[in-house]
């Protein structure tokens, strides 16, 4: 039970790292803002960043506080001063805060700081077995002594793809009560006319009229399979001379090994983080999506493909790859390079199989992934919890 004086009960405070270079979080509190606006709600966002990030997109209505990440960072992800100092201040704000991912100040200042939101935490696949396999130990020892209390006292825990909820009810079952699965959601692809002049040269001039091109687009990660895909495409070169691959996102973990992977390869292009219009011409420009990623939360850029009826390849780890096979959507590998060879060879020979494809993901997004849908389940939780103060 919470104790509310708010003038305004409809306001929501996001802690994110709101960048591009972060990926899908701000994705999903972007389409979430938007639905909220436009229902009435106060949306409010506070993040810090470094001097070398690009703040994501926002829109009217929506208020983003900015804070200069402290040198603790370092060891303690986003921590800040002055966003710690600015939230004991305007902690009793808000009726509803949200945190999104784990480990970083953020998650953990709702808790820790008494006040009469609504509390919530989305996951975004950071429990998943691989994420937790490859951690430290500090991320560790600040899950079982911090973190976990966390996921105690929130009101309202949101799992974004099935094997989360089911990860989620195993690993706390006492809290099956408040553990949600809400998938992620999109407003349709908007259709951009004016685009940087420059971009649309460079993507032209590598593009030529004959060629078949494989879009890769997201954060540049050991984790998102690009070991594999590499190598599944030269292998597929060599039978085909006229496939090129456009390979873009942040830079991460694997950026420089991807540079050497690719070397000199003048059929495959590297581009950095891409951004609204960009993005929309590099789904537009390309004939295949792939993304044979070997963990997700649950995939926004997959998500966006299918938004867009781009013909797919997904591994089985993108968070919605049962609806995938249930639409008959995409193509699924397994994360190997035979097999990724094998689905990318299946879709570049057969029109006929694009086609139908295209129609599919396209019904599939209709029905699950509207943001009009999904925004509204996110909205029902938030109300049933308001009406229960």
């Amino acid at each position: 039970m919470h104790n509310s004086d708010f003038e305004n009960k409809n306001s929501i405070l996001h802690f994110c790292s709101y960048t591009w270079e972060t990926g899908g979080p701000p994705n999903v509190i972007y389409n979430h803002s938007r639905f909220l606006i436009e229902n009435d709600w106060t949306v409010h966002i506070a993040s810090s960043l470094a001097k070398s990030t690009s703040i994501y997109s926002s829109i009217l209505g929506m208020k983003i506080f900015l804070f200069k990440k402290s040198y603790i960072s370092t060891f303690f992800k986003d921590f800040s001063i002055n966003m710690l100092l600015w939230f004991f201040k305007n902690k009793n704000n808000y009726s509803v805060i949200n945190v999104h991912g784990l480990w970083n100040l953020g998650s953990i200042l709702p808790f820790y700081f008494k006040n009469n939101a609504i509390k919530i935490i989305t996951v975004h696949g950071f429990l998943d077995t691989y994420v937790m396999k490859n951690s430290k130990l500090f991320k560790r020892v600040f899950w079982n002594i911090i973190q976990k209390k966390c996921f105690e006292k929130a009101d309202l825990i949101h799992a974004i793809s099935k094997s989360e909820h089911q990860h989620l009810l195993k690993i706390f079952p006492e809290y099956g009560n408040k553990i949600v699965l809400i998938p992620n959601g999109l407003f349709a692809p908007k259709s951009y006319e004016v685009i940087d002049y420059k971009f649309k040269s460079l993507i032209d001039n590598f593009i030529e009229k004959e060629d078949f091109v494989f879009l890769f687009l997201s954060r540049i990660s050991e984790k998102k399979g690009l070991d594999i895909l590499v190598p599944a495409f030269n292998k597929l070169l060599n039978d085909y001379p006229k496939i090129k691959m456009i390979i873009a996102g942040p830079k991460g973990d694997f950026s420089d090994e991807l540079s050497n992977i690719v070397n000199k390869n003048s059929n495959i292009i590297l581009l950095p983080s891409c951004i609204e219009w960009s993005k929309d011409y590099l789904f537009k420009k390309s004939d295949v999506f792939v993304l044979p990623s070997y963990s997700e939360g649950f995939s926004i850029a997959a998500l966006e493909a299918i938004s867009y009826g781009k013909p797919s390849i997904f591994s089985n780890f993108i968070g919605f790859s049962d609806d995938i096979s249930d639409f008959k959507a995409g193509l699924i590998c397994e994360t190997t390079c035979l097999s990724l060879y094998d689905q990318m060879k299946e879709i570049f020979t057969n029109s006929e199989l694009r086609k139908e494809l295209t129609l599919n993901s396209q019904k599939l997004f209709s029905i699950n992934f509207r943001m009009d849908y999904i925004g509204q389940l996110y909205l029902n939780q938030i109300n049933n919890l308001l009406h229960d103060q």
